[in-house]
């Protein structure tokens, strides 16, 4: 008889419009949760929104709007934005979705059509090499040339291995971040058994020879161009290069970190470059050399043994 009495006052407190004021621990509990679930969290269907683009409204969006979610935000339909320049406003039809927080503020927004396409060729082109099939055949290409490469490794490497621009010596080692460029027109030779630590970048518009058992410590720069800046009238960015013929460093040369070797220098066999030192003059054999401009210190001198 109770129980009837009670679902009868439940049934009462609903149609009044009221809560009761005391739940089941179980239904108390599960209410709990859902509104701590669904607090301030309103997701519209992506797959809702007009205009959609697969290069867009794909897994990792939807992942991105699930997780913004999650931490308080919420998704709705595209609506139009004003833009940070003119003020004037991208086409909802254009957009995927805005993500916003609570009170009414941006914090994530998909980006137009014509943008996402731009974007997604500029990344297939800047970061093919962690495409996995890139990365296995650099890795591929170096396995033939007895080298080997920690990743990641930036640069047209790939491409120029397979036409032959750049030459690896056997036991050659690549720490992670290293970045080998070269033009159209450019090589870049590196003899056997030579070691580019983290960081290291080596840039060709012609020619840039390294020799064998070199050591580049981290951050290291070879070059045998520069950027042109003499157009006033150009950005600086679109002036191309000037160079002053190749950069060769011979057999068994030491560069400590942040060494700068510039273009049309020869740094001679056995020689030792300092740290932060900028190699801009050709460096003898033998030579220790330190500074900015590089200078000359010492020879680097050899115990002989003495005859009984």
């Amino acid at each position: 008889m109770v129980g009837h009495e009670a679902v009868g006052a439940l049934g009462a407190a609903r149609e009044a419009g009221a809560e009761p004021r005391e739940r089941a621990p179980a239904r108390q509990a599960r209410e709990y949760g859902r509104e701590r679930a669904t607090a301030g969290v309103h997701a519209a269907r992506l797959d809702e929104v007009p205009g959609r683009h697969p290069l867009v409204v794909g897994h990792l969006v939807q992942k991105r709007v699930r997780l913004l979610a999650a931490q308080g935000h919420w998704a709705q339909p595209a609506v139009p934005v004003p833009s940070q320049d003119h003020g004037e406003q991208y086409p909802a039809e254009a957009a995927v979705g805005v993500v916003q927080d609570r009170r009414g503020g941006h914090v994530w927004q998909a980006a137009p059509v014509q943008n996402a396409r731009l974007w997604w060729q500029k990344w297939r082109w800047y970061q093919r090499n962690s495409l996995p099939w890139n990365r296995l055949a650099i890795h591929r290409e170096l396995a033939r040339r007895r080298a080997f490469a920690r990743w990641p490794l930036h640069g047209n490497v790939l491409e120029s291995l397979r036409d032959g621009r750049l030459e690896v010596g056997e036991h050659t080692l690549f720490e992670p971040d290293v970045w080998l460029t070269i033009s159209d027109g450019g090589r870049i030779r590196i003899g056997q058994g030579t070691f580019l630590n983290i960081g290291v970048m080596v840039a060709a518009t012609d020619l840039v020879e390294i020799g064998d058992h070199c050591m580049f410590a981290n951050g290291c720069f070879v070059t045998d161009a520069n950027h042109r800046f003499d157009d006033p009238d150009t950005p600086i960015t679109w002036q191309g290069f000037t160079s002053k013929g190749p950069t060769r460093i011979g057999d068994n040369v030491w560069c400590g970190a942040n060494v700068v070797v510039t273009s049309g220098v020869t740094v001679g066999e056995r020689s030792v470059i300092g740290a932060n030192s900028v190699v801009t003059a050709d460096i003898p054999p033998f030579s220790i050399a330190a500074g900015a401009p590089a200078k000359v210190l010492r020879q680097v001198e050899y115990d002989s043994a003495e005859d009984d």
